[in-house]
């Protein structure tokens, strides 16, 4: 098969290849930039794409110093996005949301910037303080109180809107206790002694 030349280009292009006859493939020229000097300098190199972001973990716990501390050893280890829940009741009426990924929970833009993604791993205080007045007892739709009662509820809730992350209960419970909700918890992946 005879291959047909390419027509010479002009001065500011490279020729990397040329189209034969039968089909063959012809790469596109690379253009190059020509500075004030008269030196040829490569055309800058494509963008790189933006790194993926980190899998999001969730800390719920209502004491700020527990919380910060949880927080600052899941930072030390550069593999999660961290935000901590529950100290304000505006937070623990949008935890399960915010775990969750919800886009239209209030307070998750000032605490997370978009992509709003449910979280990778939640790690759930046992006994946080919650409001008992008429916000805790009025029911949902399910029949349930609006807040959780507990970390064991909170992780029931979640798995039961599916929830597939890891749930972590982070709880001072004596050892004997500590066995007791293991036996009886299925929702729970991992137990971390306080």
């Amino acid at each position: 098969a005879a291959i047909a030349h390419a027509k010479r280009k002009p001065a500011d292009t490279h020729d990397e290849g040329a189209v034969g006859s039968a089909g063959a493939v012809m790469r596109a020229p690379r253009r190059r930039r020509h500075t004030h000097d008269g030196d040829i300098t490569p055309a800058p190199a494509p963008p790189t794409p933006a790194p993926a972001p980190k899998p999001l973990c969730v800390v719920v716990d209502d004491d700020a110093l527990v919380q910060q501390v949880m927080l600052l050893q899941i930072d030390s280890l550069g593999t999660h996005e961290t935000v901590g829940l529950g100290l304000t009741l505006e937070q623990q009426h949008r935890m399960e949301d915010i775990i969750m990924g919800v886009r239209s929970a209030r307070c998750l833009e000032e605490l997370l910037p978009p992509p709003h993604v449910p979280a990778a791993v939640a790690i759930l205080d046992l006994h946080f303080e919650l409001p008992h007045g008429p916000e805790w007892r009025a029911a949902r739709e399910d029949g349930r109180p609006m807040l959780p009662e507990d970390g064991l509820d909170l992780a029931e809730r979640l798995r039961l809107r599916g929830f597939t992350g890891i749930i972590i209960l982070h709880t001072g419970e004596t050892a004997q206790r500590l066995e007791q909700i293991r036996q009886q918890n299925i929702t729970i992946d991992l137990f971390i002694e306080k």
